[in-house]
Order: structure tokens, then C-alpha cells, then sequence
């Protein structure tokens, strides 16, 4: 969620009117907002959702030196013009995964600074699927890193499966040790999932693709390899918790 009061600090000038805030892994400035430069924002949206999430920022000179300039008219209006929904739209068609994000104008000493707040991916990696001008390329796995947006590199990339494989476990044993205390029996878990389609809620899951390749087979013939693992949401365990007790 946007914050104005932390807009205001990251936007703290000296005497002299440049920037305390220099950019990084979890902000990122630029001068104008134009409908040019959207793969490029898109990229940096991606690269956020892959870290720690963070702001995008327009509005903001950063050389010579970095100094509040605010939106021209023209950025303002483009700006007043964006669509959510077509946003998200394009953010589904170019990445793998959910980036979630919001944007606001914000008016600071008569300036207007358009904002836009990108939030750490629950589930990583968000993989580009498409090829978008010669911005961002199918396949690619892009990584915020100290105040630059770049292909991501093996340390960080080995850490996000790491984490993920350690999260799939512990949610498995959460799920087997809230269940067993529910006395619920591992075929009528199975039976829940399978009747109220469970798996295939993202809502509830998500799945654990081994490789591009084989989510893009299954976005063109809605087929799933076999043995493709799942990542079951907290919510889902108290859903089929839910589905169990209302039977009994």
C-alpha cells in the first residue's frame, strides 16, 4: 500500500535541492511517464516483484544530479489515463506469475509525482513469456539489484528455488499437522481437492512448474504434466478443514 508519509521521505531534498535517497534495491526514479516506456517500467516491475518489491517513482531528474522536477502535463494526463486493468492485463500476457501492484499521484510543494508501488511476489520466480520491444525477452528472469534493474544472476536465482522448495515443504507439514488434528484421513483430503478442484483454484494453489517449458505447454492445451507438484495456500487447509466438517 502507497504511503504518502514515505513518499515524502524518499523524496527529502538538502539546502541545495538534490535527493538524499539515491536509487536502489527497492526504489527507482525516472523523469517522465510515457506510453514508449512501458515495457520498460514492466521490466522493472517484474524485477521489484522478484526481490523486496518497491517504489517507481516519476517525476525525479537523476542526472546530472537528482532533483524533484514533477510530472509535466503531458506525463500527468497519461498518467490520470492509466487503466488498471489493462495494466494487469499486459503484466499477465509478458509474465509468468502475479505482480501485484497500485499507483497515485501524489502533490508535494505544488509538484505532482506519479507513484507506483509494486509488492514482493508471493510466488517467485516471475519469468517473462513473450518478447516485448526489445525490452524484455521470453525466458527471462529480471532482479532488482542496488539501483539498477538486470537479468537476474545464479546466487540469487538459486536462493528464490531454494526458498521456494523450503516453502512447499513446510506447507506440507503445516497441512499434514493441522489435518491429522482434524482427524481428517488422507483420501478424504484428496477427495475434498479433487471434488471442489482445489488444485486447480489459484485462489487456493499454485503450481509448481519444473521449467518453462512445461508451464507454456500447459497455458497452450490446459494439460498438466504428470507428477507437477502444487503449492497449497494456508487458506486452502482451512477450506478443505471447512469442507470436512460441514459433511460431517
Amino acid at each position: 500500500m502507497i504511503s504518502i508519509e514515505a513518499i515524502k521521505d524518499l523524496l527529502r531534498t538538502r539546502e541545495d535541492g538534490t535527493l538524499f535517497h539515491r536509487e536502489s534495491q527497492t526504489l527507482e526514479f525516472k523523469e517522465s511517464y510515457n506510453l514508449r516506456g512501458l515495457a520498460e517500467y514492466f521490466r522493472d516491475f517484474a524485477a521489484f516483484a522478484n526481490n523486496k518489491g518497491g517504489y517507481l517513482i516519476f517525476g525525479v531528474k537523476d542526472r546530472p544530479k537528482r532533483e524533484l522536477i514533477g510530472l509535466s502535463e503531458k506525463s500527468r494526463s497519461l498518467l490520470d489515463m492509466t487503466d488498471p486493468e489493462k495494466i494487469t492485463g499486459f503484466l499477465l500476457e509478458d509474465f509468468s506469475g502475479n505482480i501485484t501492484w497500485e499507483h497515485q499521484v501524489i502533490e508535494i510543494d505544488g509538484l505532482s509525482f506519479g507513484v507506483f508501488f509494486i509488492e514482493e511476489a508471493d510466488t517467485k520466480p516471475i519469468i517473462c513469456k513473450k518478447d516485448e520491444a526489445d525490452t524484455i525477452k521470453n525466458g527471462e528472469i529480471y532482479f532488482r539489484y542496488g539501483g539498477r534493474t538486470q537479468k537476474i544472476q545464479y546466487p540469487e536465482l538459486e536462493a528464490i528455488i531454494t526458498h521456494r522448495v523450503e516453502k512447499q515443504n513446510s506447507q506440507w507439514i503445516d497441512l499434514v499437522t493441522k489435518i491429522g488434528k482434524s482427524g481428517i484421513t488422507q483420501n478424504t483430503v484428496w477427495r475434498i481437492i479433487d471434488e471442489n478442484k482445489i488444485k486447480e483454484n489459484p485462489d487456493y494453489s499454485c503450481y509448481n512448474f519444473r521449467n518453462k517449458r512445461q508451464e507454456e505447454e500447459y497455458e497452450q492445451t490446459g494439460k498438466m504434466a504428470n507428477g507437477t507438484p502444487s503449492i497449497y495456500r494456508k487458506i486452502a487447509i482451512d477450506y478443505i478443514i471447512q469442507i470436512y466438517n460441514n459433511e460431517h
